[in-house]
């Protein structure tokens, strides 16, 4: 009988198939030192361990076991025999983060871990998690896999990301020859052209906000409130002038030429 894997026994990531047939001649000569792990029917816990012993023709043996938060049981399990670097344990702790919990993980959801508790449970700073969060929402696969590999600090990832969309970061990794360790080092040390990123953070908090506004209502439903709204004079003076300069942003971003002023 082969045996599924939990989805809270995904959170760490396999070892190689070179490091797997070496934990499996191990344990051909010293036998299978840890019991393999499984609730409700699928490896909590040994999947390495798992996949040495079916290569090697080695009988697995397996130990039973019912906890209360499944997530927690594999971090505290893995913590202690996995030599991860904090960037790795971040990934991890973004990932649990995300993760519902309950007695049943993959079928009864029962709600999320916040991204402190996660962190406190992995060693690593809820700062570091928030970037892991920001990498795995907004990096390329290869990037991902290279902050998970121990390849790439989380700290330089997350500024990638936030330099480059996908498409670029692909399109920068292929010309670095497939590192992405290289195409980090390089992308981040160019000067940045442009707008500083504070003024970047300013006009995605000012978008957010538009967005929150688009979900109220259309734009005539929102004018309208805002019409029978107590407001100051100067509001709708205000409102002209960030769309003129939202409409101008749009026009450059969009390859369109700016319409010339008007001569007095």
């Amino acid at each position: 009988m082969e045996y599924d894997f939990h989805p809270a026994a995904d959170l760490f990531p396999m070892m190689t198939d070179a490091e797997i047939d070496a934990l499996g001649e191990d344990m051909l000569a010293h036998g299978q030192s840890e019991p393999i792990i499984l609730f409700l029917g699928q490896i909590l816990d040994g999947r390495n361990r798992y996949r040495a012993c079916l290569a090697k023709g080695i009988e697995p043996r397996f130990r039973q076991e019912r906890p209360a938060d499944p997530c927690a049981f594999v971090a505290t399990a893995n913590l202690h025999r996995r030599h991860l670097d904090p960037s790795q344990r971040a990934i991890i702790a973004a990932k649990l983060a995300d993760m519902r919990q309950g007695s049943r993980t993959d079928l009864q959801p029962q709600g999320r871990k916040s991204q402190a508790a996660a962190a406190q449970l992995l060693d690593v700073g809820q700062r570091s998690v928030g970037r892991a969060r920001a990498v795995i929402d907004h990096g390329a696969d290869m990037l991902v896999a290279a902050v998970e590999a121990g390849k790439v600090p989380v700290s330089a990832a997350a500024k990638f990301v936030h330099d480059h969309p996908p498409s670029v970061q692909n399109k920068l990794i292929m010309k670095a020859g497939g590192s992405v360790a290289a195409a980090v080092e390089k992308a981040n040390a160019a000067p940045r052209r442009g707008l500083p990123p504070p003024h970047l953070d300013q006009l995605h908090k000012m978008l957010g906000v538009f967005v929150r506004l688009e979900k109220l209502g259309n734009a005539a439903q929102v004018a309208e409130a805002v019409k029978r709204t107590a407001v100051a004079d100067d509001t709708l003076a205000r409102l002209r002038r960030v769309a003129a300069f939202a409409t101008s942003v749009a026009n450059i971003v969009g390859g369109k030429p700016e319409p010339a002023e008007a001569s007095s």
